[in-house]
């Protein structure tokens, strides 16, 4: 099942009670916008005083609605087949917000259910984008049984990526505690589309600029999205043309531009 993952992140975790409640406003709108049928619910603590999934939409669900958003570190929602048991391993639609050491939003859903191109998506991206101060996101498709949802996310592997994919967000979790700053500057990845704001469109390239770069591509398009975070598209077709020509220029943190091709782990000092 091919999906459409969506994630927006900032470095810092701190958010308060209203953005929490815009939050889980944002994700159960987009969920049934994008013909969705909730099934569960969770609003988690770290600690597991408060969490894991519950059923959408009965008498508990109100009731821990009324107790507010406070004393959690996260919420969301997913999508199951009918009588399921298991929410957090047979959903067929996810959608989560959190925030401990960073700010995270990811949405997950069925391509059929995505148009890229289509009304509601800008919505949805639009309303996403104004939950938080996000510093970088970007949006992937693939397969839900391929490890798509540790690669929208960027920062776990469920053992079921490709080693090359595997090597890469390896390269992105490293720099999350190694040049952290750099993920405000520097970009993960290219994407089809891409969560940057001015600091990404300022950096140097090929004696100019990447917002240079954006506005010359022909297959490239760049629309604000919020005050502070830009969407840059491009299309499908042109995408492994494009990560090429950037490459050389260093801006992309989980393909560093080396000639020889020892393993990213040892040239990273992982192990």
């Amino acid at each position: 099942m091919d999906m459409v993952g969506i994630h927006f992140e900032a470095l810092t975790g701190e958010t308060t009670i209203i953005q929490r409640k815009r939050a889980y406003s944002a994700l159960e709108q987009a969920m049934e916008r994008h013909g969705i049928a909730i099934t569960y619910y969770a609003m988690s603590s770290m600690d597991q005083k408060r969490g894991h999934y519950k059923k959408y939409g009965g008498s508990w669900h109100k009731k821990r609605l009324q107790k507010g958003f406070g004393e959690i570190d996260s919420l969301g929602f997913c999508a199951n087949p009918a009588n399921s048991n298991a929410p957090a391993y047979d959903w067929t639609a996810t959608a989560n917000f959190g925030w401990t050491v960073k700010t995270k939003l990811t949405v997950l859903l069925p391509i059929e259910n995505c148009d890229l191109e289509g009304p509601e998506y800008r919505e949805t991206l639009e309303a996403f984008s104004a939950l938080a101060d996000w510093d970088y996101g970007w949006v992937a498709i693939g397969d839900r049984n391929k490890g798509i949802a540790p690669y929208t996310s960027g920062d776990y592997n469920d053992g079921r990526l490709p080693k090359e994919e595997t090597e890469r967000l390896n390269l992105w979790y490293v720099s999350s505690y190694q040049d952290t700053e750099k993920r405000l500057t520097h970009l993960r990845d290219v994407f089809l589309n891409n969560f940057i704001t001015d600091s990404h469109l300022e950096f140097p390239l090929f004696g100019k600029t990447l917002k240079d770069f954006i506005r010359k591509d022909k297959s490239s398009t760049l629309s604000p999205l919020s005050n502070k975070v830009w969407l840059w598209k491009i299309k499908a077709k042109s995408l492994s043309k494009i990560r090429e020509k950037i490459v050389p220029s260093g801006l992309l943190l989980s393909r560093p531009n080396e000639n020889s091709k020892p393993s990213l782990f040892k040239r990273f000092n992982i192990f």
